[in-house]
């Protein structure tokens, strides 16, 4: 299960179903992103085909269209990485 960060007005506080995590036995662990010291072992991993890293982004887009992307994540319009391919 991946958790992400809360905006200040929640206070890093956030209401989850304790219940279901309980009966499928799932770990709930923090991580604030990937120590640049490990990209390496990261870019090795998608290399061999053990990371499928195209299963993450959720949309690819124009630079023109990032700022609808950025407008929409305070409401949650967003699901997955949205990449800029297009300059």
């Amino acid at each position: 299960m991946q958790v992400g960060l809360m905006t200040q007005e929640e206070g890093g506080m956030m209401a989850l179903p304790t219940d279901w995590i309980v009966a499928k036995e799932l770990q709930i662990r923090g991580s604030f992103g990937m120590q640049p010291h490990r990209y390496k072992d990261l870019l090795v991993m998608v290399e061999r085909g053990k990371l499928h890293s195209e299963k993450l982004i959720s949309k690819t887009i124009s630079l023109e269209e990032a700022s609808g992307i950025l407008e929409s994540m305070p409401q949650y319009g967003t699901l997955g990485f949205v990449v800029i391919n297009r300059f």
